[in-house]
């Protein structure tokens, strides 16, 4: 049971009152030179005392700078460790660092293996994230944490295949760019009873050039979700598009699990692609035009950790 939820806005705000959670707001300073300095804003000392706290961190969607993410969560969570939290809850909607699951080339650190030791360390016995870049892989996040940490990879499938089943969508047809996405898609997929298929992705580890294969993908008047589960620069993406593009689809729709850099979010919008569908992963600026569609995490998440 989490007593207390611990983050610096709305998102923060409605986990608390759906787990029928205290919140407690955080604040991030920084110094002149770059030093990160978050602070608890707590009405007592003890108020964390023996208490289960969940810390829930949202990077920015248009600049996710996370090296000061990690920073500032390592922090915030040894300051709740050492006031005395009995379990100490991570909540990262994106998994940070986990791209680099192994050393793809000699002398590469195997960095989600190194962040997860950190983080433990710091004290965290739950770690809650959404669609990890290695979800379903043949080594599951788990692997990266020791048995004393509870790992929570939640799928939001059900969010996608509620929200595209209001749509009026004719022959349609799920593409992912990757094959290792065969099982996130399916998830999608199945329940809505539409085709899908998984394009074979190669990527150079050296230059970091991808190279698609389409195989005999045909599109041609039918309807089409390309997903993924991530999108930065949106390289990936884009090219998957302008290839389905040029078959004559009848609507082509992009859904990613987590969208960020406001560079990828201008490149994918610039495509004029029918609609851009994401979740709230990531702290949505307001002042930014509406590029995609959110759709909230919140309730999901909420009901998992209950």
């Amino acid at each position: 049971m989490t007593d207390i939820v611990i983050g610096k806005d709305d998102f923060a705000e409605e986990l608390a009152k759906r787990l029928s959670a205290e919140l407690i707001k955080t604040e991030e300073k920084t110094f002149a030179d770059g030093e990160k300095r978050p602070r608890l804003l707590l009405k007592s000392g003890n108020q964390l005392k023996g208490k289960n706290a969940l810390l829930a961190v949202r990077s920015n969607r248009y600049n996710p700078s996370p090296n000061d993410s990690i920073v500032e969560t390592c922090l915030l969570l040894k300051e709740m460790k050492g006031l005395g939290v009995e379990e100490i809850g991570l909540l990262w909607p994106w998994a940070l660092y986990s791209r680099q699951d192994e050393k793809f080339r000699p002398g590469e650190p195997a960095s989600l293996k190194y962040v997860a030791e950190l983080l433990e360390s710091c004290g965290v016995t739950d770690f809650y994230t959404v669609y990890s870049h290695i979800y379903k892989k043949p080594t599951p996040l788990t692997e990266f944490f020791s048995s004393d940490v509870n790992v929570h990879d939640i799928s939001p499938a059900k969010l996608f295949v509620e929200y595209f089943k209001r749509k009026k969508m004719k022959d349609c047809i799920i593409v992912t760019p990757d094959e290792k996405g065969e099982d996130r898609i399916r998830e999608i997929s199945e329940p809505l009873n539409y085709e899908f298929r998984c394009l074979l992705k190669t990527r150079d580890h050296n230059t970091g050039k991808i190279k698609i294969d389409f195989g005999d993908l045909d599109v041609r008047g039918r309807d089409v979700i390309i997903e993924d589960d991530i999108a930065t620069s949106g390289g990936t993406v884009v090219d998957t598009y302008r290839r389905i593009n040029r078959m004559k689809p009848r609507k082509v729709y992009i859904a990613l699990v987590h969208l960020l850099t406001l560079e990828g979010i201008k490149t994918l919008y610039d495509l004029r692609a029918e609609e851009i569908v994401t979740t709230n992963s990531f702290v949505n600026e307001t002042k930014q035009p509406k590029y995609f569609t959110e759709l909230n995490l919140v309730p999901l998440l909420a009901e998992v950790m209950k």
